[in-house]
Order: C-alpha cells, then structure tokens, then sequence
C-alpha cells in the first residue's frame, strides 16, 4: 500500500473513530455499547486471576462464542482494566482489516483506484465503525478472515505456503467468530476441486492444511466436550435452541430440518440484503453487476474470483441453516462485518472497473430472475392473508399457540417479504442493464463517475455522523442500566448470588455467582427453562435459590409476577432505549419459603 494511501487512510478511520468514541463521552463515562462486551471481561478477569476459564470464579463454563477475544482480553486485562483494550485492540484490528480489504481488491481487480475507493468507503461504513469501538470480537474476526482470503487468493497453488497460512488464519478465525468457519469452508471446497483435477493427487498439501487447522482447533473441541459433553460451545445451545440444521438433524426434526435449508437463509438474507440497501442503495442496486464481472471475467485467477463470490453469497444464508439466532442483521451487523466491505467491492467494480462481462445469456438470466422475483413478491402483497392461511401450520413450529395475533403479525410478514422480494429483483434488472457496454462506457467518464462516488460518499459519510450519537446512547444504556445495577447489587454487600438476564456488566461489578436465566454461562438450565421462565422459577425454588433478581419484565413475564416470593427493591429505567432489550430491569430480594426443605442459599 502506497504511504500516502495508507497515511489517508488512517487519518480518516482515527476521525470516525474519534467522532464516535468522543461523543459517547459527551453523553457518559467511558464503556461499551453492548452487554456482551462484559461478559468476556468476567471471563478475562477469572482468567488473569487464576481462576480458569470462569464466569462464576473457578465454575468452568465453555460460554464465550468468541474464546479467542476472550483469552486475547485476559492477556491485557491486568496492563489495561476492562475497557481500554477492548477498544484500542479492537479500533487497531479493524484498522488492519480494511487494510486487508485494500489487497484484496487489489488482487481481484487489479485497480488501486478502485481498491482506494473500496477502503474509504468502508472507514466510513457506520456498522464497522460501530463494531471497532464494540469491545467485541469484530476487529479479531474481521482480521484474521480477510487476511486469511488476502493469503488465499494470493497464494500461487494449493501448494504454496500462503495457502497453508490462510488455512491457519481461517482457523483462527474460526475460534474468533464461530460463522467464519464458512472461510475455512469455502478454501476447503476450491481446494478440493483443484485437486481432482490435478494429475498428481498428492496428500501431502493437506497434510500442510489440515494439521496445523487440528492442532489450532483441537483445544477448543475437547475444551468443550470436557465440559458440557457437547462439542460446542454452551452460548451455542443457549441460543439456537435446536433451530440450527445440526441440532435438528440430531433430534430427528424434520420440520426444523427443512426450516433449516429454505425458510431460515431466506429470512437471513433478504433482512441483510435490506440493510444494504439502507448502507447505501447506490451500491445496493450495483452488487449484481460486479458479481457478474467478477463471475465472468475470463483469466487466470477466475476460479479463485468463483471462490470469492460463492464465499460472498452464501455467508449470509448459511448463517441462517447452521445458528438461526435472530438475524444476520443483529447488534448493528456486527456478526457480518467481515463481509460487508468485501460488498462494497463487488458493488464499486458493478460502476467502476473497466471490463466487459461474459456472454448475454448471463445478462438474459438476471433479467428473467428479476422478473420472477417481481412476480412473486407481487402475488405475496396481494395474496398474502390466502397464503398465510394455508402455510402457518407448516411453518409454526407448535401450530397449536398460533393465535389471531400471530395470524396477523404473519400477514403483515409476507407482504413486507413480497415488497422486499420486488426491490431486490429491481436490483436483477438494473445489474443487467448496467453491465451494457454502453452504460458501462458512460460511467466511465470522469464527469459521471465523480458524481457517483461523491453521491456514495455523501450519503455514507452523512449516516456515518447520523448514527454518532446512537453508538453514545448505547454506551449510556449500558452504564445506567447493566453496570448500575452491577454497583447496586455489590454495594448491597447482602447475599451472594444472583439471577439476571443480563449477565455481563452485572456480573462484572457485582461480584456476586451469577445464575444466567439465559443459559449462556448456566448449563444447569434446559432449553425449556430458557424458552419458559415459569420453569426457571421453579429450578430456582426447588434447585437453586438465589438472593436477588435482576430481570426484564418484557422477557420474563412470569417471574415479575410472583411477588409473594419475590420483594421488589428497585426499578432501573431507561428513557432512550437504543440496545437493551426493555426499557425496565427489576431487581428483586428473594424470600424463599422454608416448607420444601432445600438450603435457602442453593447449590454451594
């Protein structure tokens, strides 16, 4: 990277930064925007005192999605605190995966303008921005993955040793961000290929590949295992809740297992696909003409472009078939934030990069699936009550609670999916059309393409400041909710455990054992007791019975209700609620009654 490109650069990712990280200090003390952000800093203090990889003191629990960020954490906690390194580390790791970005595209597309264009967009994409300065492991993950796929597409052959190196960082990544195991995926398939078509199948190259990837990956396994019995991790099984495809091939779920291959990817890309649209609709409406260069450009690294654009596409829906949490879209995108700069690539090259796409029969293609995407998104708007009526009872897990309500939160659904399905077959059609050479050669006239990318840039740099004070407010809900009640509940200097919802910043400060009514660190607890908390209210007073509750009303109705067992103390209330998931969080003194016998103070 030239000195100057990269001097740009980092001036400018300091100023997004800055901007974001000052005006959360305007607004409150120093934190993080997230809950989850404290939960690895339980774990990284445990760790760097001794106490093993811990969220309750010397309890070990498999309950970090990320343990590589974690044990990273632990390795500066007692230099930096809790806070300092989750956002200098995580700004500085973000910071070299855009420079990553930047040699990708240079690989790809042979441009260094169209690489420079690609970096700065991305140093003022909100979501990274939002990420870097998380105490999450987005900085890590993003990191080791494009420097991963940098190595990959570089690397000569299967046998070059910057194959093996990607494969390395790919698992690394891996230990970073369970989903990125989809890098590791996608080497591993192009690889594969490459190889049945070789003449000398040797086996030697995996041997490269695959051992060191054990040798990185075996610890986390059997760590696991040890634990829990399972191979994966608790906040795994705590949050899919056998939604995922391996959960559900497992239970012999044949309704989740199909979910797991059709519904679930749909829902996961068409909210990603949607979000982009918002990051920047000029870019949105250029991805498919990119990917229809890249795909059908013909020279020598074609294949790895082949790799680079399956890895692309289907990251987003395999999230859906292996952890259906939520969305791909949750807190902010910050579980995709390896992938969207590499969009944004695609899309610049749809407007920028000077070559001509294949055949017509790829621009026929994209036309006629346009064309069906409208029509489908059309009869789901105007049919949609018809189609609801007919598909709940396949689509609802138990059919049996399916209540007017939900039919009519359903019928609003489908029409969303079907106006949805209409924008993004909008983006088929333009994709065609802007692969012409005739608009091609129009915008690549000077004239033209500074208008584009100062609209693209504009309208970034616009949401980029827009969302400033969304990540300060984030920061502030955290503080007076999750870390104040963590302070009350310690300065209490009564009882020693806790039941929360929230555990991170309460478990923090705190410092009392921590029953995780999630089940992200509390393996005790059964997918039922997470899914209902009448049940967890009855482990706790049969198995457990702990001093206080700290719990939102919106997520643990039944629990809030049981006051003839249960004191309220005190309501902590948000106003401008931007991240936690209620506005309220109650904390309650338990008065256990003594006719069951058990020992009021729970498990020791």
């Amino acid at each position: 990277m030239p000195r100057k490109t990269l001097l740009i650069f980092t001036v400018v990712y300091l100023l997004t930064c800055g901007l974001y990280f000052g005006w959360s200090l305007f607004v409150t003390e120093p934190g993080y925007p997230l809950d989850d952000s404290w939960i690895h800093q339980v774990f990284a203090r445990n760790i760097a005192t001794g106490h093993g990889f811990s969220f309750n003191p010397d309890k070990l629990v498999p309950g970090a999605t990320a343990p590589l960020w974690t044990l990273m954490m632990a390795a500066f906690w007692p230099i930096s605190g809790p806070i300092a390194a989750g956002i200098i580390v995580g700004a500085f790791l973000l910071w070299l995966a855009l420079i990553a970005v930047y040699r990708i595209s240079i690989i790809l597309t042979n441009q260094e303008r169209l690489a420079f264009l690609a970096l700065l967009l991305s140093t003022v994409c909100w979501p990274l921005i939002w990420g870097a300065l998380s105490g999450m492991e987005v900085g890590l993950y993003s990191a080791l993955s494009l420097w991963g796929l940098y190595f990959y597409l570089r690397a000569g052959g299967i046998g070059d040793r910057k194959n093996y190196l990607a494969y390395a960082l790919f698992a690394l990544s891996f230990l970073s961000r369970p989903e990125c195991a989809l890098f590791l995926a996608a080497a591993f398939v192009a690889d594969f290929r490459i190889w049945l078509k070789s003449e000398n199948r040797s086996l030697i190259p995996w041997l490269w590949r695959l051992i060191p990837v054990a040798i990185i990956l075996a610890p986390y396994f059997v760590f696991n295992y040890s634990i829990t019995g399972s191979l994966f991790t608790q906040t795994y099984a705590a949050k899919v809740q056998g939604k995922g495809l391996i959960p559900a091939a497992m239970n012999g779920d044949i309704k989740r297992v199909v979910k797991s291959l059709s519904f679930y990817p749909y829902l996961y890309l068409q909210g990603f696909l949607i979000s982009l649209l918002g990051l920047s609709p000029i870019l949105f409406l250029s991805f498919v003409a990119g990917a229809a260069k890249m795909a059908t450009v013909e020279d020598g690294l074609r294949p790895k472009r082949i790799m680079f654009l399956a890895l692309v596409l289907l990251y987003v829906p395999l999230m859906g078939t292996f952890s259906p949490v939520l969305t791909a879209t949750y807190h902010n995108l910050r579980l995709v934030d390896n992938i969207i700069p590499l969009i944004f690539l695609i899309s610049l090259a749809g407007l920028f990069w000077p070559v001509q796409t294949g055949p017509l029969k790829y621009r026929v293609h994209l036309i006629v699936g346009g064309a069906i995407l409208g029509l489908i998104g059309g009869i789901l708007i105007f049919a949609k009550s018809f189609i609801v009526s007919h598909s709940a009872r396949y689509l609802m897990q138990d059919f049996s609670k399916y209540t007017a309500k939900d039919f009519a939160i359903s019928v609003r659904q489908v029409s969303d999916n079907g106006r949805n399905l209409i924008v993004m077959g909008i983006a088929l059609l333009l994709g065609a059309y802007l692969c012409l050479p005739s608009l091609q050669a129009a915008l690549g006239r000077l004239p033209l393409k500074r208008v584009l990318i100062a609209m693209i840039f504009v309208y970034c740099a616009a949401f980029l400041v827009f969302r400033a004070p969304y990540y300060a407010n984030d920061v502030k809900n955290v503080n007076d909710m999750d870390k104040a009640i963590g302070i009350y509940l310690r300065d209490l200097d009564q009882g020693r455990s806790v039941a929360v919802g929230d555990i991170g910043a309460i478990g923090y400060y705190s410092g009392m054992r921590i029953m995780d009514l999630k089940g992200l660190v509390s393996p005790e607890l059964s997918t039922a007791m997470i899914q209902n908390d009448s049940l967890a209210f009855e482990y706790m007073l049969h198995h457990d019975r702990v001093d206080y509750l700290a719990v939102f009303p919106a997520w643990f109705k039944y629990i809030v209700t049981r006051t003839d067992m249960l004191q309220p103390m005190r309501y902590f209330v948000v106003t401008c609620n931007t991240i936690l998931a209620d506005d309220t969080t109650i904390v309650f003194k338990a008065n256990w009654p003594d006719s069951t016998g058990r020992d009021p103070r729970g498990p020791r």
